[in-house]
């Protein structure tokens, strides 16, 4: 079983991806994303975010390709936001292979706690309408998918239940 963490900036999923990994002790994939953006911050290409894009789903079907249950902070689904809301375009590669590796789960991080600056954050006042553009992939290609919110024993809670659902 594939899970991965997904949603707007500053919802939650860094911290929420590391307490579930160590909850059920599981293998996680942290987002890429952050560790190549942090020498170029915000100056970054379309070229940038499709080489971020790639490296993540490489690690994500390495892990897929053992066969063992693993939460990853983020996978193609992030880049696909990305690309469509900073570059008004998303390749047909990046969502072809989004298709085929998609997560068996989606925890869909609602952004109702409080924004966190870093320097690798740009869009505090467009979280809800970002979180409006995951909802519409995840219902487009049919994943499943769980919104979470609240504080954070809230999203605990709800996410115990959704893995006690699953057989995890």
């Amino acid at each position: 079983m594939t899970i991965s963490l997904t949603g707007p900036e500053s919802s939650g999923k860094s911290t929420l991806s590391k307490w579930l990994a160590s909850e059920y002790n599981l293998p996680l994939i942290n987002e890429y994303a952050r560790e190549y953006l942090r020498e170029k911050g915000r100056n970054y290409s379309f070229d940038d975010v499709i080489k971020i894009g790639l490296e993540q789903n490489r690690r994500i079907n390495k892990l897929k390709s053992k066969n063992i249950t693993f939460v990853s902070d983020t996978d193609l689904l992030v880049i696909i936001v990305w690309l469509e809301d900073k570059f008004n375009t998303v390749p047909d590669e990046i969502i072809q292979s989004f298709i085929k590796a998609k997560a068996d789960c989606y925890f869909l991080c609602y952004p109702d706690i409080q924004w966190e600056d870093d320097a690798l954050r740009e869009d505090p006042l467009r979280r809800i309408e970002i979180f409006d553009i995951y909802v519409k992939y995840l219902e487009r290609f049919n994943c499943n998918y769980h919104v979470i919110k609240g504080d954070f024993t809230q999203r605990q809670d709800k996410m115990k239940e959704v893995v006690a659902e699953s057989g995890l």
